[in-house]
């Protein structure tokens, strides 16, 4: 396996046993060190990735630092530890909340259109898929109106227990190949809406309050209700959407229960 100096370095040469840690997630273990090889399905999410952990991760000292690149695969270091989970102490919930503090207020790339326009977008791109007459009622409720002023700000876009670790009680954010940026909130919405799938609206509640908390003391910008509620309904309609689109019975599943959540509490599920 051909890889690069600063990874062998870690490693301390050969030779190297791999363990599986995911379906493209592997850790590589050497004499004196271990790493963690990372293999992309997309060039898009490689460049998501990388960018994240080279540019925005260092900042929240908080992310796996990026040791190298060969085509689709990226390399970094191996943090250890325990995967999240739903039910983690409120201190874990503190602890991400200042993360996701530092992570927006890295530099994103320039906005490529005004964020009201580019929500507007997202929902007509959805009511013009092969879900649109399902999503239809909850797609009426997202008023881009919300987000006048705002601008995207670098976000995980994938926050839920799988993507953090826990190593000697500090929390690590991992798995950022959907890093970009996006709406103020999006995490938040996404977090709030992958509790709810294991969590009762109390439990999830506590920890969202710990997590808002944290985030506002490591001075996060206010996030609206109204910003809230349109990111958890456009949330729970694209991964319907997306789930339809590809036939994947988990994501019409998650979908379908953000959905009927969504709906049920006016895009406030927590």
């Amino acid at each position: 396996m051909t890889l690069p100096d600063a990874v062998l370095s870690a490693l301390g040469g050969a030779p190297l046993r791999s363990l599986p840690l995911g379906p493209r997630t592997t850790r590589l273990i050497g004499p004196t060190g271990s790493a963690v090889e990372r293999r992309a399905d997309s060039a898009r999410k490689l460049d998501q990735e990388r960018r994240a952990l080279g540019e925005w991760g260092p900042a929240t000292g908080r992310c796996p630092a990026l040791l190298g690149q060969l085509g689709l695969r990226l390399w970094m270091t191996d943090l250890g530890g325990r995967p999240g989970a739903a039910a983690d102490d409120l201190d874990v919930y503190d602890q991400l909340g200042v993360i996701l503090a530092k992570l927006a207020a890295q530099s994103p790339p320039p906005d490529p259109m005004p964020l009201p326009e580019a929500i507007a977008a997202r929902r007509a791109a959805l009511l013009r898929g092969p879900a649109a007459a399902a999503l239809r009622p909850l797609l009426e409720r997202v008023d881009p109106g919300v987000f006048a002023g705002a601008a995207r700000q670098p976000a995980h876009r994938d926050l839920a227990p799988r993507n953090w670790l826990v190593a000697e009680n500090t929390v690590y954010l991992v798995d950022l190949e959907h890093a970009a940026a996006d709406a103020p909130g999006a995490d938040l919405a996404r977090l709030g809406l992958e509790l709810r799938l294991q969590l009762d609206a109390e439990a999830t509640k506590a920890r969202m309050d710990r997590l808002e908390a944290a985030r506002r003391g490591a001075s996060g910008a206010p996030v609206s209700a109204g910003a809230i509620a349109a990111l958890v309904h456009l949330t729970a309609a694209g991964t319907l959407a997306w789930g339809l689109r590809h036939r994947d019975a988990a994501f019409i599943a998650r979908g379908e229960r953000w959905m009927a959540l969504a709906q049920e509490t006016g895009g406030a599920p927590w």
